[in-house]
């Protein structure tokens, strides 16, 4: 079943032209959802891997058939976060842009009140997750952004791998005694070929710290909590998966071979994956072995499966002089089933009744995308980013020094000396 990119990319946008479809017979919102932009002209400026770019595109296009007095010019922009900075300090900003709720209210000054349009519109919030609407909402209230999609974690598991041990990971609940036993079953060999039961990752820095109830930050993310003994647990673990436990690579051991390489090489048997994964994982596994979906595991100890994610969504820029036509655009394209569905190709949509949608794309590989869904009700907000960017820039660098073994048997002293170091960059922010 191997495909090359552009049969990948044709056949992905095949099932979302399949299912709009199907959703186009119960959308009740299009015939009104462009009321109020009639003969206006609009930009929209996004961030995208392929697929998600060819999604984008294509709400652009319907959008546009069904409302044929709105030109949109849309931009997806490989190079967003620096462009999207540029434009808002010159005064050109574009009139909708991509958000996400890790920027934790960075552009809150560029970003429009959307609440006077939703009371307007009577536009009900209920039908989202809660989760897909709390990182966009101020403590004043100001609603910054709509949501376009969740994008949480799962674990990527080789399954040829763990069963030449003879081992099966269950689809249901796995607990991380689950996952240490299997993966130190088949961690064997030396050198680049030797295989890991668990791949290296970003995020396990960044979600195992709330695996026993800690995590870097407080609540309303005023003071840090990563020298807390929650937090000091959550980190030593993670040094014990390289160096106790031995099923991950340490980073001498990764060097010179991507977390992805390793998993796609068959020389490692679980990989954290996120929606925006899926289409490369098909393309470059391809049928060289056979894998699927399953949960992140639970910490037994604490009962906790805390899952990184972020919402990505929609905003107005305060500058826009077509901020209606804007908000059209943005309606449609958070509450319509047409545009949801599309949305689909790289996150979950974030409505109660659409999130369903995207369990019936078809990939390309028989994937059990229902995990994804599934881990909705743990999905949290680990680390903030925008004006914390110095903060976790400075904690990032004792991952770095933790990772290549120094303090790893007791990382108490470590994370001690790295939250005192960082404690005096938060408090310069003026969070309140």
């Amino acid at each position: 079943m191997k495909k090359n990119a552009a049969a990948g990319m044709v056949l992905i946008l095949g099932g979302i032209l399949l299912l709009l479809g199907a959703c186009s017979k119960n959308a009740d919102s299009t015939a009104s959802a462009g009321s109020s932009g009639g003969g206006k002209e609009i930009s929209v400026f996004t961030w995208g891997f392929p697929a998600e770019k060819l999604a984008r595109e294509e709400q652009v296009r319907r959008y546009m058939e069904l409302h044929p007095d709105v030109k949109i010019n849309l931009e997806v922009s490989p190079d967003y976060d620096r462009k999207l900075a540029t434009m808002l300090a010159s005064g050109d900003g574009p009139d909708v842009f991509e958000t996400s709720d890790d920027w934790f209210h960075l552009y809150n000054k560029e970003l429009a009140d959307l609440r006077p349009f939703i009371q307007r519109d009577g536009v009900d919030l209920s039908i989202y997750y809660d989760r897909s609407l709390s990182g966009f909402r101020l403590p004043d209230g100001k609603l910054e952004s709509l949501p376009i999609g969740l994008c949480p974690f799962a674990l990527a598991v080789n399954k040829d791998i763990f069963a030449a041990a003879g081992i099966s990971i269950p689809q249901g609940p796995l607990t991380w005694d689950d996952l240490i036993q299997a993966a130190q079953a088949v961690t064997k060999g030396t050198g680049a070929d030797k295989v890991y039961g668990l791949t290296d990752h970003w995020v396990w820095q960044q979600i195992l710290p709330f695996y026993y109830g800690g995590g870097y930050y407080n609540k309303d993310f005023t003071q840090l909590a990563l020298d807390t003994p929650e937090s000091i647990k959550g980190v030593q673990f993670f040094a014990d998966l390289m160096y106790k436990y031995k099923i991950m690579p340490t980073f001498e051991e990764s060097s010179g071979l991507l977390a992805e390489q390793r998993f796609f090489g068959g020389r490692s048997g679980l990989m954290p994956i996120n929606l925006w994964d899926i289409y490369n994982f098909v393309q470059n596994i391809g049928d060289s072995f056979e894998w699927d979906l399953v949960m992140m595991p639970t910490m037994k100890e604490s009962g906790l499966t805390p899952v990184w994610s972020i919402v990505e969504g929609y905003g107005i820029w305060e500058g826009s002089k077509n901020k209606d036509a804007a908000w059209d655009f943005i309606k449609w394209a958070t509450t319509d089933s047409e545009s949801l569905a599309l949305a689909s190709v790289a996150a979950i949509p974030p409505t109660h009744d659409a999130a369903s949608i995207f369990t019936a794309y078809d990939f390309g590989a028989p994937l059990n995308l229902q995990v994804f869904i599934d881990t909705i009700p743990n999905a949290i907000l680990s680390i903030p980013g925008g004006p914390f960017a110095q903060v976790n820039d400075t904690i990032n660098e004792y991952w770095d020094t933790l990772k290549q073994g120094q303090g790893a048997a007791d990382v108490t002293a470590g994370v001690n000396e790295i939250t005192a170091r960082a404690r005096p960059i938060l408090r310069g922010l003026g969070i309140n």
